[in-house]
C-alpha cells in the first residue's frame, strides 16, 4: 500500500521533472535554480552534433572517404562533400581544411626533389671514382700520362 502509494507519487515527480527538462530544451533556457552553471552571462544552450556514441572502423572511415571523393567527381561542391566525411565540423573549419597546397602535390615534389639530388650525389661519386682510378692506373704505369680526364669523363690527347 505504502509502496505503490511511492510509487504513484514518483512517476507524477519524474513526469514533471522530464517536462521541465524537455521546455528548457525547446527554449534553449535554463531555468533558475539549476546548481553547478555560472549565472552571469548569456544561459542559452547551444550545443552541436559530435558523431556517433560509437566510434566508425576503419572499414566504415574508408567506406565514407570513397563515397566522398565519387560525390566530387560527380560535380558535388568540395564543403558539402565533405560535411558527410566530417559531420561535426561547420562550413568555416572544412574551408580551412581546404586551403593550403594539396598534399598529394607536396609529396610529388618532395620525390623529385629527392632524386634529383640522389642524381647529383650519384655523379658526383662516378667523378671522384673516375678519378681515383685514373691516378691508380697512372702510378702503376698502366696508362699513359698523356691521356687525362676532363669532367665530362671522355679520354683525350694532350
Amino acid at each position: 500500500m505504502l509502496y505503490e502509494k511511492y510509487i504513484k507519487q514518483k512517476d507524477r515527480y519524474e513526469k514533471k521533472l522530464q517536462q521541465a527538462i524537455d521546455a528548457a530544451v525547446e527554449t534553449k533556457e535554463i531555468p533558475d535554480g539549476v546548481v553547478g552553471l555560472a549565472p552571469d552571462g548569456d544561459r542559452a544552450v547551444s550545443w552541436r552534433w559530435m558523431g556517433p556514441v560509437y566510434e566508425d572502423t576503419a572499414q566504415d572511415k574508408l567506406n565514407q572517404s570513397i563515397f566522398t571523393r565519387n560525390l566530387q567527381e560527380l560535380g558535388v561542391d568540395s564543403i558539402e562533400a565533405l560535411k558527410y566525411l566530417f559531420p561535426s565540423k561547420t562550413d568555416d573549419e572544412i574551408a580551412g581544411m581546404l586551403s593550403g597546397y594539396p598534399f598529394r602535390m607536396v609529396g610529388e615534389v618532395q620525390r623529385a626533389y629527392s632524386q634529383l639530388i640522389d642524381l647529383v650525389n650519384q655523379e658526383m661519386r662516378l667523378r671522384i671514382r673516375s678519378n681515383r682510378i685514373y691516378r691508380w692506373l697512372q702510378t702503376r704505369d698502366l696508362i699513359s700520362p698523356h691521356f687525362y680526364i676532363e669532367p665530362s669523363n671522355h679520354y683525350r690527347r694532350k
